[in-house]
């Protein structure tokens, strides 16, 4: 098995993805562009970054729900308990995406690969 590190993986997905969106769909092929462009994967690998995406997310609540609460509120949680977090998404995408499998659609999502 071959293991890349965090940014060789990001460069490599990124330069495939460009090679191959103009062969999806219009709405895939946008969506593509922009996690390419913002460089979206190298965005949440740690918990500043994520700090600052709850930041920005509360910018876009509108001021009724912002009073009641934000999504920063729950960095404090977040923070302490990120190793059990990371355990229980290590154990849930497995079986999210065998799940995925199952039920696919492959006449709409044949390119995805699972």
């Amino acid at each position: 098995m071959i293991i890349f590190s965090q940014k060789k993986f990001t460069q490599d997905f990124y330069l495939k993805a460009n090679k191959r969106a103009e062969f999806l769909s219009p709405k895939a092929e946008t969506f593509i562009n922009n996690l390419v462009q913002r460089d979206t994967l190298n965005k949440y690998h740690d918990l500043k970054q994520l700090k600052t995406s709850f930041e920005r997310l509360d910018i876009r609540l509108s001021p009724r729900l912002r009073e009641r609460e934000t999504a920063s509120g729950y960095f404090e949680a977040v923070e302490k308990n990120i190793v059990e977090l990371e355990k229980d998404f290590m154990s849930f995408f497995p079986d999210l995406c065998s799940c995925a499998k199952e039920h696919l659609n492959q006449g709409t999502f044949g390119h995805w690969k699972i």
